[in-house]
């Protein structure tokens, strides 16, 4: 199993229980924002915070979702699509169709815990992928608890149709810029997805010596999302402060990886460049 992304910096208390192992979980949780008299940033978790999933065509898929709240309250649960676009044409897939919660609204006690059981159905002729993303809504009001803004907790489910999966796209405009102003290099490229479903992918940049040493490696984590259609822009930057000899040419190579998250690991676009970091693009 990954770790997607921390959406914040504490542990979530509650733990999911999860009914298919068609289904990753990612990220624990969220943190409601702050304001004057809010709750503070650790009174209510969601887990999980990002769902992956795969549902074969013509099943279902059940889990759910485990919600905390340190104080009494009433919280509001909407659903709306992410994925494909509202807006951008015919929707094959709308949301109600797919993807069903057990409630839309819960109600917990001071240090309570609750369970949130979802369906995902997939339809037999169904290909490619969906997204949702819920909106929770705390109800002010309740008394004995402090004012809420009212604000959205916001997780997202992605859910593949196994089998239909096309994990296509390309590697774009990979090139570097020195930023005199901070004595630094900024490395930039784009994503784009070519396939049906979207593009997490995760990069490493390793500069190497003309006679192949390797001098530096970056890790990139996982930052940006390419849908299908579309191209997502990357940046890095690196203080020339970093390498012993900023002056000197470097061999750069960017490698992509792109097809993890579909058990694809071998899936990873490269691309190389020669040139000076101290000087414009190469």
């Amino acid at each position: 199993m990954k770790s997607g992304k921390a959406y914040a910096c504490r542990t979530a208390r509650p733990s999911p229980a999860i009914h298919s192992n068609l289904f990753i979980l990612l990220g624990i949780l969220f943190l409601v924002c702050g304001g004057p008299h809010a709750v503070s940033a650790s009174d209510f978790l969601i887990n999980p915070m990002i769902v992956q999933g795969a549902v074969t065509p013509g099943n279902s898929e059940t889990a759910e979702y485990t919600l905390w709240s340190k104080y009494p309250g009433t919280y509001e649960i909407t659903v709306e699509q992410a994925w494909p676009r509202p807006g951008k044409g015919k929707n094959p897939y709308p949301v109600s169709e797919w993807f069903h919660l057990d409630r839309t609204e819960v109600s917990l006690e001071a240090d309570g815990t609750t369970t949130v059981p979802f369906v995902v159905t997939a339809r037999k002729n169904a290909r490619g992928e969906v997204a949702a993303r819920l909106t929770i809504n705390h109800k002010p009001g309740t008394e004995g608890a402090p004012m809420m803004v009212s604000t959205a907790f916001s997780p997202v489910i992605y859910v593949t149709f196994k089998g239909t999966e096309d994990v296509r796209g390309r590697l774009k405009d990979f090139a570097w810029g020195y930023l005199p102003e901070t004595q630094s290099v900024k490395f930039a490229w784009g994503v784009e997805s070519q396939g049906n479903v979207h593009l997490r992918p995760r990069e490493e940049i390793l500069i190497r010596t003309p006679e192949g040493e390797e001098v530096k490696k970056l890790e990139i984590p996982i930052r940006n999302l390419a849908f299908p259609g579309e191209t997502v822009f990357i940046s890095e930057t690196m203080p020339l402060s970093e390498l012993e000899h900023p002056d000197q040419e470097y061999e750069v190579e960017l490698k992509v990886y792109y097809g993890e998250i579909y058990g694809q690991p071998d899936l990873v676009w490269t691309a190389k460049k020669r040139g000076r970091l101290d000087q414009k693009r190469p």
